[in-house]
């Protein structure tokens, strides 16, 4: 059988070696993104900016370029990269950031992300795997969070690899204070699939906590 299809072909303008993830970010529905980005090296670079298939009304442009002099910074909005759809609901997605500098850290990054201005704002971080972890450690850590019924903990993962991989995840719940309730809850197991993304609400897992609300994952 032969089937019609359109694909799209991308050959970068850069080597690009080195990447990072931000795993999650929101837009529409009352919600706005930005990316922040600045080149801190002492040398140009390209960046590229690659939105991935987003949850919600919406179909990601191809990546997008950005040539960085050194000390260039820029302030992205996220939707301007988005075939948005009729459907007034909250988009949510992922972006991955690649760049051609001589180390990670030639390229810091964030994603903001706003509503209105008001309580449901929140930042992410674009994190780099390779720097990010000791070489013998798979693992990374949330240093703070606080779930309660009012506050909405997003847990957001995001499998740079092309292959399924298994994710344990921890909360250590309480503030060490042994007047108080501390303790350790492992979230049931999560499998992502090859270039797979996830995110769930902490506060979900609230009634296994025995009423703490401070911790880390």
């Amino acid at each position: 059988d032969v089937s019609d299809a359109n694909f799209t072909l991308w050959n970068p303008p850069a080597s690009f070696t080195h990447a990072a993830e931000a795993p999650i970010y929101t837009t529409s529905g009352g919600f706005d993104a930005f990316i922040y980005l600045c080149n801190s090296a002492m040398n140009s670079v390209v960046a590229e900016l690659d939105f991935r298939q987003p949850t919600g009304d919406a179909t990601p442009g191809a990546p997008a370029q950005l040539a960085l002099v050194a000390g260039d910074s820029r302030k992205i909005r996220v939707a301007d990269y988005l075939t948005l759809g009729s459907s007034t609901s909250a988009v949510e997605g992922s972006i991955r950031l690649r760049h051609n500098g001589s180390s990670d850290s030639d390229v810091q990054a964030m994603v903001v992300t706003n509503k209105f201005g008001e309580d449901e704002s929140f930042t992410a971080p674009f994190v780099y795997a390779a720097s990010s972890q000791a070489p013998d450690s798979t693992m990374q850590c949330a240093p703070i969070c606080y779930i309660d019924d009012l506050t909405t903990t997003s847990l957001a993962l995001q499998n740079f690899k092309n292959f399924p991989v298994d994710v344990n995840v921890k909360i250590v719940y309480g503030t060490g204070d042994p007047a108080g309730p501390n303790g350790i809850y492992y979230l049931p197991p999560i499998t992502l699939g090859g270039q797979g993304r996830l995110s769930t609400d902490l506060a979900e897992f609230k009634d296994k906590l025995q009423g703490a609300k401070w911790g880390s994952v």
